[in-house]
């Protein structure tokens, strides 16, 4: 008897010291979805081979059970007094049609309010107005308060239990991390896989601490993007008609690698920023809107909180200031930062003096003419996860640019599938030199 007692003590102990393998969230089933797409577009991301499935057969029976393309997760907000659902835009980049399945198998048609490329976001709402009162929005934490443990939740499983996930915080940031963490994003060792996409990380009060978007392959790190942007994206998303509404510059940022400085080093040809040309090319920063800049990532910081029609008043090294109004980054401006970046780009590879490089949509596709010939531009991105078919917009591929940027290089293919590389843009020959477009 004496045994037995002290085996339960044991038992106890053990017990108390092992992780919870589930977040104190209640009817979380009326605020997570499926999300299916069917009958794809023929241009999109190229499909993610990087990440595993802890349960292969589940991922393949929910796809044949709902006859899927792609399925992913989603989150459902409440905003304005209307239920919305959050999930990532990769997960719809193609997508024909789109439905969410609850975790009794019951569809509901989705219809698609808006996305954003750049962080990775996208917002749906039911079409049938009716659908909203089985469901609930979920609470986000935004306090940025430290959390040690956290847990992802994926798409249902067939028999109506949801994949579940736990891990740990991860506090360390890694060379290969950047510039997810800079951004916004949240780093875990919760082993997230495909179908994952889109659904929260919670703490343990079953609050969201963010949205789960990516896998770094070599670390199997996982990332979520903070509930503080993600909220603030998705708002701005259903006020502004489907879209982020950003300024637009026309200047490209760069850190030096060398002193951690940020410098001016381009400046688009009839933008805001163009009638300054000569006081800001080549110029080291301190200040934007008296806000001081340390690295790229206040650039970032300052630049997605000012609103269209803001003044911007750049305080340069030299002690002088330079102040315009920003315009809208829209179509034509995301045109002009990609004409910018494939100029720049095929002039400083070429050993020969070139003519005015010519980018210019000619049935469909992307073609740039130069002095050795023309290349045509069919996809773009970084790495096998992070492909994109471009299909002719070249406003796409200065999202593109602006994205990658970050990342210092971005590969041009010129073939669907991302096998024959055209070039690899460089942004700098320095290591690790970050470039910021606005």
């Amino acid at each position: 008897m004496k045994n037995v007692f002290i085996l339960c003590i044991i038992f106890t102990c053990l017990a108390a010291k092992s992780p919870q393998t589930t977040p104190q969230l209640d009817d979380y089933e009326r605020s997570v979805l499926t999300i299916v797409t069917r009958e794809p577009d023929k241009c999109g991301r190229i499909t993610d081979t990087t990440r595993g499935t802890p349960d292969i057969k589940d991922l393949v029976e929910v796809m044949r059970k709902t006859d899927a393309y792609e399925v992913g997760t989603g989150i459902i907000i409440e905003y304005q007094d209307k239920l919305y659902i959050i999930t990532c835009e990769h997960v719809l980049y193609k997508a024909g049609i789109i439905k969410g399945f609850d975790s009794n198998y019951v569809g509901y048609d989705l219809r698609l309010v808006g996305t954003d490329m750049f962080y990775d976001v996208a917002v749906l709402e039911f079409l049938s107005a009716s659908d909203e009162a089985d469901f609930k929005g979920i609470s986000f934490d935004t306090s940025e308060a430290e959390s040690s443990e956290a847990w992802s939740i994926g798409y249902w499983k067939p028999n109506g239990e949801p994949s579940i996930e736990h891990g740990n915080i991860t506090k360390c940031i890694e060379q290969t991390d950047t510039p997810l963490p800079e951004i916004g994003y949240i780093k875990s060792d919760v082993q997230t896989a495909g179908g994952f996409s889109g659904g929260p990380l919670l703490n343990k009060k079953g609050k969201v601490l963010g949205m789960n978007t990516s896998v770094n392959r070599k670390s199997k790190a996982s990332y979520a993007l903070k509930s503080k942007v993600l909220e603030k994206l998705a708002h701005n998303i259903i006020e502004n008609d489907g879209s982020v509404q950003r300024v637009y510059a026309g200047l490209r940022f760069s850190q030096d690698a060398t002193c951690g400085k940020v410098k001016i080093d381009g400046i688009i040809d009839d933008s805001p920023a163009a009638e300054h040309s000569e006081e800001l090319k080549n110029q080291y920063i301190k200040s934007i809107n008296g806000t001081p800049i340390c690295n790229i990532y206040d650039v970032l910081m300052e630049m997605e909180n000012m609103k269209v029609g803001d003044r911007m008043t750049i305080g340069l090294e030299n002690r002088k200031s330079v102040s315009f109004i920003t315009n809208p980054l829209d179509k034509e401006s995301l045109q002009d930062i990609a004409v910018h970046a494939l100029q720049k780009h095929y002039k400083d590879t070429s050993g020969k003096k070139l003519k005015r490089t010519k980018i210019k949509i000619d049935k469909g596709q992307i073609v740039v003419i130069h002095n050795r010939g023309k290349d045509i531009i069919k996809t773009a991105g970084i790495e096998e996860d992070r492909i994109y078919c471009l299909d002719g917009q070249l406003e796409q591929l200065g999202i593109l640019i602006r994205l990658f940027g970050l990342h210092g290089y971005i590969e041009l293919g010129k073939d669907i599938e991302h096998i024959y590389i055209i070039n690899q843009i460089k942004f700098s020959a320095e290591h690790n030199k970050r470039v910021l477009f606005y």
